[in-house]
């Protein structure tokens, strides 16, 4: 985004970070927009309100659950060149004080296309094909005042990877696997709102190359817990604080050490809103293994001038944790 990398994008579900603790990025063809129901893109760094990281922007995906009483069902099914086929499935029940919500997903491909060699000789693409199939289960309970709320989501992906293009022969292969789990429980008056969230996310990346005898595991696990609050002070002004806490460790068995990152913080956000014109100031403080992260604080502006005009600015001090 913005011209930046993978690492200075953050990426999040739910209001849980997807970006590896061990690899700093998410990787994005491990992310089927079928499983998603939202998905936002934020252009520009902002500390305080995108999370740590975002120094080029951010990418917020949600499975948001539609109230509305009734039952839905959603298909999906796809070809393509070089052996591609997907499916998907989504199922939705709501009575007025329950809804649930699945969806299933799978996609294969042998991506064995046809390429030119240095030499100019062709040759077919081999050992590059993938497989993958995931599922999110949603759930929500309670009045449109008072309500729990919790969120499942597995994916699996199989890798084959190919050889170089002046190699003729790959046996090399990668398997990722994650579970991630998120429940929540919201309060909604007529001028005040309180989330209380809890989460953790479980990833494994399997890799093996038989020619090089190297069979390696990883993992990494990311737990956290958070807190929101929000006031309507006017007509025209909203305060939200919030409060994070997160634990993240990793397990490499090339290494000898397991890695651990244990962050805190506490921010807090004025909204302004009035006929065209939107103003938004913001702070955090962060802690990080029991050091505190120099202050975040950001500011935010747009008018709308015309109907097809619209100006903006944004001004934030950005901080990005190796």
């Amino acid at each position: 985004i913005r011209g930046t990398g993978a690492a200075h994008t953050a990426v999040s579900w739910q209001g849980m970070p997807l970006n590896s603790p061990m690899l700093g990025l998410t990787d994005m063809s491990l992310l089927p927009a079928f499983l998603m129901d939202d998905i936002l893109i934020h252009y520009g760094g902002n500390g305080p309100l995108n999370g740590a990281g975002a120094v080029g922007g951010s990418i917020v995906l949600g499975n948001t659950l539609n109230a509305t009483q009734g039952i839905s069902v959603q298909g999906l099914a796809g070809g393509g060149s070089f052996g591609q086929m997907r499916a998907g499935a989504a199922f939705r029940y709501a009575n007025g004080k329950a809804v649930t919500q699945t969806k299933v997903y799978s996609e294969s491909s042998q991506n064995n296309f046809d390429f030119t060699r240095p030499d100019g000789s062709v040759a077919t693409q081999n050992h590059a094909g993938f497989r993958q199939t995931g599922f999110t289960q949603d759930l929500r309970y309670g009045s449109s005042k008072t309500y729990g709320e919790a969120h499942i989501w597995y994916l699996e992906n199989d890798r084959d990877i190919p050889p170089l293009m002046i190699s003729s022969l790959s046996r090399q292969e990668q398997q990722d696997k994650a579970v991630r789990a998120i429940a929540g429980i919201n309060f909604i008056g007529n001028k005040h709102q309180v989330k209380f969230r809890t989460g953790f996310s479980d990833e494994h990346i399997h890799y093996v190359d038989p020619e090089a005898k190297l069979n390696e595991f990883s993992r990494a696990q990311t737990f956290q817990a958070d807190a929101e609050a929000g006031f309507v002070l006017s007509s025209s002004f909203t305060a939200f604080l919030q409060g994070v806490a997160q634990l993240a460790t990793a397990e490499v068995t090339s290494y000898r050490a397991d890695g651990r990152q244990d962050q805190e913080s506490m921010s807090a956000n004025l909204l302004f809103e009035k006929g065209n014109y939107k103003a938004q100031v913001a702070v955090k403080q962060s802690l990080f293994n029991g050091d505190f992260l120099p202050l975040l604080p950001s500011f935010s502006f747009s008018v709308q001038l015309h109907r097809n005009l619209l100006l903006r600015g944004d001004a934030a001090m950005i901080y990005r944790l190796p």
